[in-house]
Parts: structure tokens; sequence; C-alpha cells
């Protein structure tokens, strides 16, 4: 598969990484928990240029992306095949609340043409067509958003504030994707709502 890379080959004279095509393993599922995606869609953040600046090399950069679920592990209970989903910029550790960014030194990004997706069931939102290039360009908010909608929904005394938009926005349990109510709820955040919907 082609990927994006970053090197640092020493030849620029700084500190920043090189970056260049190349060809690499395609990406495969190696936790029961993984997914792998087939990246349709992805942006260039300010994660992934201030990784460049920093001299990280050896990475695949790519914070933001979305794309089709190719591969799950055998433990992975919230996508499918051929799911079309958008991934949050992080990715929970399960160690003490840790988690880490994708095209990072830890994790590599979705600028390639697949990527392992760990901890999928906390880590993809599924989305639809419409709304995929608004999910990725609202820097992977949207993918946690919609992730927090979904919990406050299936909760039964949490959330009061919250539950009051998603009233507003007639939001039913189970219900997934954008909806414009979001950005006319007056309780909450406006700022975080409006990025659920992809609106500014």
């Amino acid at each position: 598969m082609l990927s994006v890379r970053l090197n640092h080959d020493g030849q620029q004279g700084g500190s920043e990484a090189s970056v260049q095509i190349v060809d690499s393993q395609r990406a495969q599922v190696i936790l029961p928990t993984d997914a792998v995606l087939m990246v349709t869609t992805t942006a260039v953040s300010r994660w992934d240029v201030a990784t460049a600046r920093a001299g990280v090399t050896d990475t695949t950069p790519g914070a933001e992306f979305a794309g089709i679920v190719v591969e799950v592990g055998e433990g992975v209970a919230t996508v499918n095949l051929d799911d079309l989903v958008v991934a949050r910029c992080v990715v929970p550790t399960g160690q003490g609340g840790a988690s880490v960014r994708f095209g990072s030194d830890a994790l590599d990004g979705g600028h390639a043409e697949y990527v392992r997706v760990p901890h999928a069931d906390e880590t993809l939102v599924k989305t639809t067509a419409a709304s995929e290039e608004r999910s990725v360009f609202a820097g992977g908010s949207a993918a946690l958003g919609i992730a927090a909608a979904e919990a406050v929904i299936s909760s039964a005394g949490e959330g009061r504030p919250f539950r009051s938009c998603m009233a507003q926005a007639q939001a039913r349990q189970g219900e997934r994707g954008f909806r414009r109510g979001f950005s006319r709820c007056k309780a909450g955040s406006g700022k975080g709502i409006r990025r659920i919907t992809g609106r500014r």
C-alpha cells in the first residue's frame, strides 16, 4: 500500500522531517479490538504540521480521516465490514485514561491507503456519505460529539442539560448521524453542538 511517511534525512539543515510517499506493508488487524479502514477522506491538521516540525520520524501522519471498514477483529461489536466511519483523533489506551493520537510516533495515521484502528468500538463512529467530509474537517471532534450524544441518549439519569438538547433535536436512542436540531439548542455548549452538525 502507498502511505506518506515522515523521515529525517539530515539534508534540510533543520530538525523538520521530510515527507515521502512510500510503498509499505498493508495495515492489518493485530488485536481482537482492531479494525482496518480503507481511507476515503483525510486532512492535514495542525497536529500533522506540528509533528513534522518537531522532527518526529518514521511515522505516517493523519490525525483526521474517514474510511470504509475492510477488516475487523473478533472483539469488535459496533462497526461491521463495509461501514463508512470517521475516526476520533485520539485512541484510548485503557491505561488510566491515557490516549494516543493518530499520526504520532506511537500510532500511524490516515495518510495511507489503509490504516489500523485500535479500540475500534471506542474510536470509530458510523457516518454517511453526505457528512463524511464535514466529519473529517471538524477535526475528529465530530466523531467524539456523536459518540458523546449517543452515550447521553442511552443513559438513564445522566447528562440533563444535554438531554434537553437531544429533545430539541428530536433525537432518539440508537439514532446516528448529524441533526440540524443540535445547532438550535440553547442548553450545553453551543460551540460543541455546532461542531457535531459540522456547522460553524
